[in-house]
């Protein structure tokens, strides 16, 4: 009987063992949904005040929506860097554990793709996401990436959010992805 216990508790110690290390790997899902970031946002930029990176594509900048997109027969990539320079909104720098893309991607079949990388330039350390085809973006959509490697963020680091958004010569103006907004957020994840 004694030993009968002892394996069955042998057992569920090596089951709670597999499943924590599951959930562990499963911690920080990316989420893409059409939802808006999380309500505990430390950081947020329109993609219209990012700078532009020198040799991108011809843009077009919509202030208005706070938006980045391609200028009518542009293609190539738009490289938008947005320096993070503090978080703010009673929330502290280690309490930051995603970062959000607002963006729309529609016909991503033409070979249009979005990217998004939060950098954390003094170690050059990035977590990052960028889309593919096998997704349609129609309308507005958020993608929350989980900082893996880069959480936790000191405060004498410098910190950027990048977003790439691509469109191939031979999409003419078939696709057109768009960058909204940036932000950096703290999502409490439900086990």
């Amino acid at each position: 009987m004694k030993a009968q216990l002892f394996f069955a508790f042998l057992t569920a110690i090596f089951i709670v063992g597999g499943t924590e290390q599951m959930v562990a790997q499963q911690k920080n899902p990316i989420a893409i949904n059409q939802f808006p970031p999380s309500e505990s946002v430390g950081w947020n930029s329109p993609a219209s005040l990012c700078q532009i990176s020198i040799g991108s594509a011809p843009s077009k900048i919509d202030y208005a929506s706070g938006s980045v997109s391609f200028a009518p027969g542009a293609s190539g990539t738009i490289g938008l860097f947005c320096p993070i320079t503090g978080v703010a909104n009673g929330l502290s720098p280690s309490d930051m554990n995603y970062i959000a893309l607002t963006f729309s991607n529609p016909n991503v079949e033409a070979g249009c793709t979005v990217s998004t990388y939060f950098v954390d330039r003094t170690t050059t350390q990035n977590d990052g996401w960028a889309s593919d085809r096998s997704r349609e973006y129609n309308g507005l959509w958020t993608a929350n990436i989980p900082l893996d490697r880069t959480s936790f963020l000191p405060l004498n680091h410098t910190h950027e959010a990048n977003v790439y958004l691509f469109r191939p010569e031979s999409a003419g103006d078939t696709c057109n992805p768009v960058a909204y907004g940036m932000f950096l957020e703290n999502v409490h994840v439900i086990f």
